[in-house]
């Protein structure tokens, strides 16, 4: 399960514009949460240096920190797989 643009759907169903400056051009931030026995290891660290990465280059954060660690936890939950998970996250600028 991955959550894209609002929705949580199933990772073989998600999808972006080729048109996207993130996939044209990295036109964007990442930042890789590790999860440790479905729990989120050094989260404010991780959770500030987005902000940092959002704010060095004018992209408005589209969540507040709170959202943030609820959608994170949403998708600990959703993938039962292993406890201990990666969870990549990446905020583009979008499609021009």
């Amino acid at each position: 399960m991955v959550y894209l643009n609002g929705n949580f759907i199933q990772k073989n169903k998600a999808y972006i514009s080729v048109m996207d400056r993130g996939f044209l051009f990295g036109d964007g931030v990442y930042e890789v949460f590790p999860i440790y026995n479905r729990h989120i290891f050094g989260l404010d660290p991780h959770l500030n240096r987005l902000q940092d990465g959002l704010d060095s280059i004018n992209i408005k954060n589209p969540h507040t920190k709170d959202e943030w660690i609820s959608l994170i936890n949403k998708i600990i939950s959703f993938n039962k797989g292993s406890d201990d998970q990666t969870i990549y996250l990446q905020v583009s600028r979008g499609c021009d």
